[in-house]
């Protein structure tokens, strides 16, 4: 997304992260948070905004990995019965992919 003087933004900033957008349904934030060694797209309830209900890490600190997590979030409709594109961990099962 882009500003109005033409400035790229990822969205708007939070704790920790950026809020991206709503979900389709209307009932979760889709965030992105920056952790200590990772990016991770993370649901979070309207109703309960300091809580996380799904989250998904994209290995990476770079700026590389922020553009790709910032695609995903963005291509994604924040279904509960989905999930992003391209993700490393899988925090809901512990799944891994190589990066």
């Amino acid at each position: 997304m882009t500003t109005t003087d033409g400035t790229m933004t990822i969205g708007t900033p939070t704790d920790g992260g950026w809020r991206i957008k709503t979900n389709d349904a209307g009932t979760h934030y889709v965030d992105i948070l920056a952790m200590i060694y990772n990016y991770r797209i993370v649901l979070t309830p309207i109703a309960a905004p300091l809580l996380i209900d799904r989250f998904w890490c994209y290995a990476g600190h770079d700026l590389q990995t922020l553009l790709r997590t910032f695609l995903a979030a963005h291509a994604w409709d924040g279904a509960l019965d989905g999930e992003p594109l391209d993700w490393n961990k899988n925090g809901q099962t512990g799944e891994w992919r190589e990066p």
